[in-house]
């Protein structure tokens, strides 16, 4: 039956798009165009934004192949598709008979004549409509639109590059058994003209010594090819750099910029830049500097008032008045610990949208309205700044459903709801209760299937300032920092078809920023409690595990019949059974022991209990990150994060002072707090990006992750939680997550393979193809390695043999960008290089074209 409907599916999609011809419906005498060409000094040009002002474009090609807007229009029948609609309509047919007809596809054979008539002429009417909606017309060779081409061109390397004196031609070559054509376009660019001197006329003296005191940030230098785009930019930063220096008044229409001549033989131009009042100016305000005399603050502002401003007394607090239409629902530190607009202070744009941003984070009100008016009290340049505030709602309500695919979900979903509840204590404190369910059927596990399913339900409450106890924090921080201190309590409930898990946690975290790029995070106390659920049933969902289990127990029991007794009786567990084998030395000096198969042994009970044991982890963590992408100035800009975890360190004291009980037959901690282990590990995480904008369409991106876990004192391995594993729709992409290492081991598909040290490594070529979807390849690298020296050999990390264990993958992938920051994601990833496999044949083993490991995602992978 599945053969059946696989053949179903291919013959639909063979039947949608069956035929790839792109010339079939262009007349005699037309030629498609099939590629633009630009020969720069007679050589040929790749990548160049020159391309981008050819007027006459070839069919848009997704991932730079295939036109499928074009295919589509060879393939539809736009006369067959009015009469197809009309035949459908006549007969009377509905959706509910269709359905009725698709639901028994299985039964196809035993469809009457006129059903399958009906079905296939059904499919033929969808077919041709889609491939109706989606064409696109072929784009012929036309000689205007070449001769525009010319021209456009010709504009571009003018006033884009400074070769003022370039000259473009073209050549058409045709090929007529194809009814195709190119077009080559040749650029003869001569010398550039160039910025010889600069020449400034500010009328205004204090204009004048502002804007030369910042002359090392124009965007004109002396000696650079003439490029109009300098000029508009230094237009912007020179409006910038006024307008945040007092000057309200100062306008683009203050700036006028010219080109002259200085010796056109020799290619020399002068830049003029003259700042002045414009003929509308009469009172010259641009070159006033305005103070802010005053600040209201309006905290309940609404349409209907027209911004006029409230009759209320206001309430003076630290420089503000505040002031409200109705009663005041807010303390007034929320308004003056964000405000970076000041009485008494210069206007400046930057404050103007410092504080739009500060409110917007608080989550309670809408976007800022910042108005200005002129104080006709004060004598001299003085403005009135009215901020006025639209609170939010004081409750909102999200309900969401996402779907999704993971490493043993087939398909899963995930219905979250949350509440918010805004102000809760007068402070814009912002407390949110969220429930979210996941589920979803898993395969990949021993062709078995089922149902998994995790519940969690949480609470954060979130201060815009720190708390601190006994401690007034009140101005402690800038009015940039964004300072918030968060408190998040959460439990999750996880039922697998084979082993769950219960948790439960509580962060308390300080976050603030330093400065636009730099932000700091520190979590003060993160506490979870783990308990997993149906322990007994890990043998039966990590199969190859169980193997290997068999495989040592059957050697210890030809050595030790009576254990053999004593567990199939069910008086010894298997957590019993490792620490009976590992203490037996007499089985180890014995012919029954084999070497490989217990190594084989010690490595799975690591595995098994990190997943298994329940844990207690009480941490704390400073978390540092620079995101260099938050400044528009970077064209090439950096990206870092990194963050140092310590655990356990209050607990062993504990421990120490009052001596906790033993763990028991615990492999990993030694002691427990009400017989639960508690960890105890450093951890560092380093993460860092860097990104190159090549042009508008293309972006060259990479990234370097490195990872370490030391376990120490009462734990001799790092919770599963806490480890590090490769694979996955952000990682290396040719391996499924937790399918890869660690080292050059092979624990098989059927074992989550984590560990303790982590190095990875991605490049990515992203390129714009056609309107929203852009196209990525990518190569990644890495591994994970343990670290502990009764590891086993081809897991351990070492520095003279690492790099041969890197393995490697590459491919290609799709990204649609749906607006609003939310892009979906499709990669298609081969093994390059397998550390999986015995040496000597690593590379391109079971390589595929047409079995790529599929990944699909939300966001760029990095």
């Amino acid at each position: 039956m599945i053969q059946f409907r696989t053949k179903i599916v291919l013959f639909t999609l063979l039947f949608f798009i069956f035929s790839c011809s792109t010339t079939k419906k262009i007349q005699e005498g037309d030629y498609l165009l099939a590629k633009n060409i630009i020969k720069e000094d007679g050589t040929k040009l790749i990548g160049s934004d020159a391309y981008n002002s050819i007027f006459q474009k070839t069919n848009k090609k997704v991932f730079f192949i295939f036109p499928f807007g074009l295919w589509f229009y060879n393939s539809a029948n736009n006369d067959l598709q009015p009469a197809l609609e009309e035949w459908y309509q006549n007969e009377n047919r509905t959706e509910k008979d269709l359905d009725s007809l698709l639901i028994k596809t299985d039964s196809l054979y035993h469809w009457t004549n006129s059903e399958r008539e009906l079905f296939f002429k059904r499919m033929i009417m969808l077919r041709n409509k889609f491939l109706v909606r989606n064409q696109e017309l072929p784009k012929l060779v036309d000689s205007s639109f070449t001769n525009k081409s010319e021209r456009t061109l010709k504009n571009y390397y003018g006033f884009k590059e400074g070769y003022l004196d370039a000259k473009v031609t073209s050549e058409t070559q045709i090929y007529p058994k194809k009814k195709k054509a190119k077009v080559i376009y040749h650029v003869t660019k001569g010398k550039p003209y160039v910025i010889d001197s600069l020449r400034y006329f500010i009328k205004d003296e204090n204009i004048k010594s502002l804007y030369l005191k910042h002359l090392d940030q124009s965007f004109l230098k002396k000696g650079q090819n003439f490029n109009e785009d300098h000029f508009s930019q230094e237009q912007s930063r020179i409006v910038k750099l006024m307008r945040n220096n007092g000057y309200y008044y100062f306008q683009p229409s203050n700036i006028r910029m010219e080109v002259d001549s200085v010796n056109l033989g020799n290619r020399r131009l002068i830049g003029i830049l003259n700042i002045g009042p414009t003929k509308a100016d009469s009172l010259d305000n641009y070159n006033k500097i305005y103070t802010i005399s005053k600040v209201n603050i309006i905290s309940d502002y609404s349409s209907s008032e027209a911004y006029k401003l409230p009759k209320s007394v206001p309430i003076y607090h630290r420089g503000y008045d505040i002031l409200s239409y109705d009663y005041l629902n807010y303390k007034p530190r929320v308004f003056t610990d964000i405000t970076t607009i000041e009485a008494d202070s210069i206007y400046r744009l930057n404050h103007d949208i410092v504080t739009k941003n500060n409110f917007n984070n608080l989550k309670n009100f809408q976007t800022p309205d910042i108005r200005y008016q002129h104080d006709t009290i004060s004598d001299g340049n003085y403005l009135i700044s009215n901020i006025f505030l639209t609170p939010q709602k004081k409750y909102g309500l999200d309900l969401s459903f996402d779907t999704f695919t993971s490493n043993y979900l087939t398909i899963g979903f995930s219905p979250n709801i949350s509440l918010l509840s805004r102000n809760v204590f007068g402070g814009a404190e912002n407390l949110e209760l969220s429930l979210k369910l996941t589920g979803g059927t898993v395969a990949n596990i021993d062709n078995t299937s089922g149902f998994a399913m995790e519940a969690s339900v949480g609470g954060k409450l979130s201060f815009p300032r720190f708390i601190i106890p006994f401690k007034n924090t009140e101005g402690m921080l800038s009015k940039t920092a964004n300072p918030r201190t968060n408190i998040n309590l959460s439990a999750t409930w996880q039922n697998n078809i084979g082993i769950g898990k219960v948790g439960l946690s509580n962060i308390i975290d300080y976050t603030w920023n330093s400065s636009n790029t730099v932000s700091h995070k520190i979590e003060l106390s993160n506490i979870q409690y783990i308990r997993n659920l149906n322990k007994e049933k890990y043998f039966d969902l990590y199969t190859s595990d169980r193997d290997i289990r068999d495989a040592q127990y059957a050697d210890y029991f030809g050595f030790r019949p009576n254990i053999e007794t004593a567990y199939n009786d069910g008086n010894i567990t298997d957590n019993q059974m490792s620490i009976i084998i590992r203490q037996d030395q007499d089985f180890q000096n014995s012919s029954y022991y084999n070497q490989t198969v217990y190594d084989d042994y010690i490595d799975m009970t690591q595995r098994q209990r990190r997943i298994t044991e329940d844990v207690l982890i009480n941490s704390s963590s400073y978390t540092f990150e620079y995101d260099g992408r938050r400044d528009s100035s970077k064209r090439n800009p950096i990206y870092f994060n990194g963050k140092i975890e310590a655990a356990g360190n209050s607990l062993n004291l504990l421990d120490q002072a009052f001596g906790f009980r033993s763990a028991g037959d615990a492999l990993i901690y030694k002691n427990s707090i009400l017989g639960v282990g508690y960890a105890q590990f450093l951890k560092f995480d380093f993460d860092t990006r860097k990104y190159w904008r090549l042009n508008r369409k293309n972006e060259l991106a990479a990234r370097f992750l490195l990872g370490f876990a030391y376990p120490y004192g009462n734990a001799t391995s790092v919770p599963f939680s806490r480890t590090y594993f490769a694979g996955g729709s952000n990682d290396i992409r040719a391996w499924r997550a937790y399918d890869l290492g660690p080292g050059e081991s092979n624990r098989g598909s059927q074992s989550f393979s984590t560990e303790h040290l982590k190095i990875t490594t991605s490049f990515e070529w992203r390129k714009k193809l056609s309107g929203s979807i852009n196209g990525a390849l990518f190569v990644d690298a890495g591994n994970i390695w343990a670290t502990s020296d009764d590891s086993r050999p081809e897991s351990l990390f070492k520095f003279n043999s690492f790099y041969k264990q890197i393995a490697v993958g590459s491919g290609f992938g799709f990204r649609y960008d749906m607006g609003y920051d939310i892009v979906i994601r499709l990669d298609l990833a081969y093994k390059i290089h397998d550390p999986n496999q015995i040496q000597g044949d690593r590379w391109f083993k079971d390589f595929k074209i047409w079995k790529p490991n599929l990944n699909i995602g939300i966001g760029y992978p990095f």
